[in-house]
């Protein structure tokens, strides 16, 4: 099959779903997600998504963490009216806006000074959105 817009040259994917991305079998980042499959090549999103952009959060000092320091900031993010913007402080509010979304609140627990654990705390709080089951999602 010929290349597609965006895909990587050379690419020769090592993964089933590197490989039905490739031959057009799969053509959405959506597809992926409802799937449930997980994304192991990177080119996968260079296809799907050949106009991405990428920022940069913030550059620091990586301390190693025990466990004692793991997970000890918890995000939680509340819908707001329209218009209201993102009620975040920096590190949220960035990601929130890569993340697509336009009014909220949030509230944060723990150690908020850690920039990577604060990123990870609002990834993880929109990752549990998707957890939510609506009545659309009910079988009759």
């Amino acid at each position: 099959m010929g290349q597609r817009p965006g895909q990587e040259v050379g690419w020769v994917p090592k993964t089933k779903l590197g490989r039905q991305v490739q031959q057009g079998e799969i053509v959405s980042m959506e597809e992926i997600f409802t799937q449930g499959l997980r994304i192991k090549e990177p080119e996968i999103v260079d296809t799907l998504l050949p106009n991405i952009q990428q920022e940069v959060l913030g550059i620091g000092f990586v301390q190693k963490q025990t466990d004692a320091g793991e997970g000890s900031v918890r995000v939680e993010v509340l819908p707001g009216p329209r218009g209201l913007g993102l009620v975040a402080g920096e590190i949220p509010k960035q990601v929130l806006r890569l993340a697509g979304v336009r009014d909220c609140w949030t509230r944060t627990f723990g150690s908020t000074s850690t920039l990577t654990s604060s990123a990870l705390a609002v990834f993880d709080a929109l990752t549990r959105t998707y957890s939510v089951v609506t009545q659309g999602d009910w079988v009759n």
